[in-house]
């Protein structure tokens, strides 16, 4: 079964939608209003196309053609299409990524950042988000406004983004922003099997429901042709509505097939322009302020070709007298014989045409020209030599400031790049349990799992979404790093290499994630009063970071000694693996900083008698009886605090 025919699954709860009638009045009256900007966008994408002598027909409702005029030469020269593809490919160079950072540098944090971010990345290749987001790109450059759409499959059991067209977009009417409206809706067309499938209650609704003829894409298919190509059968159009208040239904007609409350705290829908106009919700495209000037274009190259037509075949000066036929000069072949005669007048001779202004030529340059200044690029960022520009310095200034013109529409999908990286956490925490996080990224999943249980996300989040638009994560990239960490001497040769051979650039970050989610998970254990076992294949890293880390926090002055003492003995012993037995065993005996233990007794006594402080100096003194202690038990004598019992001597009382 298609995502159409089952959009969500959510448990079903008691919601309270509006009334069905009012909200699709709504969107027939929101495609009343924008029906002006569905005619630009048509006129766009026909332009794209390279049909450019258009005229827009009252009667039939859409574009048709000119009509070709037999004696006027009609010349198309597409100069929108280098330019579309060349931003369209500058664009997908840098699509954005995500990057999770934590939202404080303690140990719990940066785990569940780096749990949240290796999803991400996972999320991120196997559902090819370059290609969505080049997807979304190119409506936002056709019509300036576009969205992505995160949801879950049921069929697949999987999360997925698309982006959605803006002839699918509908929101409440008279919004002047996305914040304004109510609602956000998506049109489905869905064939009627697949949803009487989905909601077999509905089937006797679905079968009476027709379809309303589909007119806003028809002139992105055919130019005003007679019949057309013949539609899609048996499809039924149903809109899928998120309100602000959280909650969402699916609408058929005036009917409410589903209604769920939001599986996310974020909206699923993410709207995209590319060039934002205040107090207009649709945005601005490349190509609709060149369509103006791609017009003028065209008449002054018309004109050229129609005037090099007119000297290359000159009209000719025929006396009536002289014999020559109407159509004996028509089509002149090279050697061509043709009499007339000379006694009736001169012979037939050309009348040749006028040259074009040189001002002519001028403004089609101009026209060009300021057709790179309208749509940001220029002759050097479409690998052309700009005409007067001979340096270096130059062109690379040229480039420069047509990438920065760019940075307005990264941001904004950048930001809504960010919306659907949260969405995805939600979603995962909702629809993904351990044991298809562990099916799908093994050992690591598990930790991922557990990690993104505990994260909060929006309300006081513990992590923090980054989009950047040159964070890539290519092969090619990925071994740039690890080739510039190895230069840097922040890697080894051996784990560069296995880095590079086994395509794993960002297994030491996810290593030590794992290493932090286990030893939290023994730490945890310690504080319930259990026994650990650290084996020296562990990170001791982490196991130092993380033990230390809680020693600093104020949880760990409310445990019982006991547990306390034990912390600490884990602590030692981690991060004194591997070094001499005298490191170990001077770490054991001198606990502390402050206050100062001196293993010799008149040293200690010295130390004491320098204090200015008696609580100090009482601290030292009993931190001198500890190591005491401590060293005796080490030994296998009687404490000294202890002493030896004494035996009575003699008799007394």
């Amino acid at each position: 079964m298609s995502y159409e025919a089952e959009l969500v699954v959510v448990v079903k709860q008691e919601i309270k939608l509006a009334k069905g009638s009012k909200i699709q009045k709504q969107i027939e009256q929101g495609d009343r209003q924008r029906s002006g900007f569905t005619r630009i966008w048509d006129l766009c994408s026909l332009y794209l196309q390279g049909k450019q002598h258009i005229k827009w027909d009252k009667n039939l409702r859409n574009y048709v053609g000119s009509g070709q005029n037999s004696r006027r030469e009609r010349v198309t020269i597409n100069l929108i299409l280098n330019m579309y593809r060349n931003l369209l490919a500058r664009y997908s160079v840098a699509y954005p990524s995500t990057t999770v950072m934590p939202a404080s540098p303690s140990a719990d944090d940066i785990t569940k950042a780096e749990a949240s971010e290796t999803l991400l990345k996972y999320y991120w290749h196997t559902t090819d988000m370059q290609a969505v987001v080049t997807n979304l790109v190119e409506w936002l450059m056709l019509t300036g406004t576009s969205a992505f759409h995160t949801f879950y499959d049921p069929d697949d059991q999987k999360i997925h983004t698309r982006a959605v067209s803006p002839y699918d977009l509908f929101f409440e009417p008279g919004a002047s922003k996305v914040n304004d409206s109510r609602w956000v809706g998506i049109r489905h067309t869905v064939h009627k099997e697949d949803l009487i499938a989905a909601y077999p209650d509905k089937k006797e609704l679905i079968e009476k429901q027709g379809r309303k003829p589909e007119i806003n894409l028809k002139s992105l298919l055919r130019l005003g042709q007679a019949g057309g190509e013949s539609e899609l059968e048996d499809r039924v159009e149903i809109f899928e509505v998120y309100f602000n208040d959280g909650e969402m239904g699916i609408l058929m007609g005036s009917e409410w097939l589903y209604a769920a409350k939001w599986p996310t705290k974020v909206s699923p829908v993410s709207v995209v322009n590319y060039t934002r106009i205040p107090g207009r919700i649709w945005g601005l495209g490349v190509v609709e302020p060149l369509v103006e000037l791609q017009t003028m274009y065209n008449k002054g190259r018309s004109q050229v070709v129609e005037n090099a037509e007119l000297m290359g075949n000159p009209k000719w000066l025929i006396p009536k007298a002289s014999g020559v036929a109407k159509d004996a000069l028509s089509d002149c072949r090279p050697g061509e014989k043709v009499t007339y005669n000379a006694n009736s007048g001169p012979a037939p001779t050309q009348v040749p045409a006028a040259p074009l202004p040189g001002y002519i030529l001028d403004n089609i340059r101009q026209i060009s020209a300021e057709m790179l200044d309208v749509a940001g690029v220029h002759s050097t960022s479409l690998g052309k030599r700009a005409i007067g520009i001979e340096s270096g310095a130059a062109i690379d200034s040229l480039t420069s400031r047509d990438n920065q013109q760019l940075q307005v529409t990264q941001r904004n999908i950048e930001s809504a790049v960010k919306e659907v990286a949260v969405c995805i956490l939600e979603m995962a925490k909702v629809y993904y349990d351990e044991s298809r996080m562990t099916r799908i990224m093994d050992d690591v999943g598990r930790v991922v799992y557990k990690e993104l249980r505990n994260t909060d996300l929006v309300d006081n989040p513990e992590v923090y979404i980054e989009a950047g638009t040159l964070f890539r994560d290519e092969k090619h990239d990925r071994d740039q790093r690890v080739l510039e960490f190895v230069k840097l001497g922040l890697m080894e040769k051996g784990e560069a290499l296995e880095a590079l051979d086994y395509k794993t650039g960002n297994s030491r970050v996810t290593k030590r994630m794992v290493g932090l989610s286990h030893a939290q998970d023994m730490l945890e254990a310690v504080k319930l009063g259990h026994a650990i076992e650290v084996m020296p294949t562990d990170d001791l890293a982490a196991f130092v970071k993380v033990f230390s880390e809680f020693m600093q926090s104020g949880p760990y002055y409310d445990l019982k000694p006991e547990t306390q003492e034990y912390i600490r003995d884990v602590l030692v012993a981690t991060s004194t693996f591997g070094k001499e037995q005298e490191q170990f065993q001077r770490a054991e005996m001198e606990r502390t900083v402050f206050p100062r233990v001196e293993p010799k007794p008149k040293a200690a006594v010295q130390d004491m008698a320098t204090l200015g402080s008696p609580m100090a100096a009482a601290q030292m003194a009993s931190g001198m009886g500890e190591m005491a202690q401590r060293r005796s038990l080490a030994d296998g004598e009687p404490s000294p605090e202890q002493g030896i019992g004494r035996t009575r001597m003699g008799g007394g009382g």
